[in-house]
């Protein structure tokens, strides 16, 4: 039984790999990508025992590829998006210039000097170190709640400093910068 399904298997992939490949290769562009796509998806027939009907096995493996070519551009148009988002952060927060980087460092040191020691105790660990509420609500013997306060707070001044309403995430890395001097 499992000589039949290999030998089956091999037919198909011998049959279908070249055609399967170039439909790929004019989705993505990208030969290695192409290639990668095609053996992931006869990869997944292997693993997951599919029985391909021989009069509708050139319909589902176009269909099959073509759905993972479009799922691939779709996850790259979303890198790029997230990359290009980041990228105008970086360059709002940061600044064109070292001189404009060093402003905005100024600026985050004006307004942690403003901040009460357990305002930016919270922004220091919440924000740098990664602890969540809970956390820093245990560590300082308080609530999540008052937690939240002091966030709420700390981003009030740094919109006022900055005299925009973005969140603080652009921010950490002026406050990295700034307390690691």
């Amino acid at each position: 039984m499992e000589e039949t399904r290999q030998h089956a298997f091999e037919q198909i992939y011998r049959n279908h790999y070249l055609r399967l490949f170039r439909y790929a290769l004019g989705w993505v562009e990208d030969e290695d990508v192409a290639k990668d796509i095609v053996a992931d998806l006869f990869s997944d027939l292997w693993d997951n025992n599919t029985v391909l009907q021989p009069n509708t096995v050139d319909y589902y493996l176009g269909r099959a590829i073509k759905n993972r070519c479009v799922n691939y551009l779709r996850h790259q148009a979303v890198e790029r998006k997230a990359i290009d988002e980041m990228i105008a952060n970086k360059e709002y927060i940061i600044g064109d210039t070292p001189d404009m980087l060093e402003e905005r460092m100024a600026v985050v040191s004006k307004v942690l000097e403003r901040m009460n020691a357990k305002m930016r105790f919270v922004i220091e660990q919440h924000y740098l170190e990664g602890k969540k509420y809970d956390e820093l609500a245990e560590i300082m013997g308080t609530t999540p709640g008052m937690v939240h306060k002091y966030v709420s707070g700390a981003l009030k001044i740094f919109r006022e400093a900055f005299g925009n309403k973005s969140s603080f995430e652009g921010y950490r890395t002026l406050l990295m910068l700034v307390l690691s001097m």
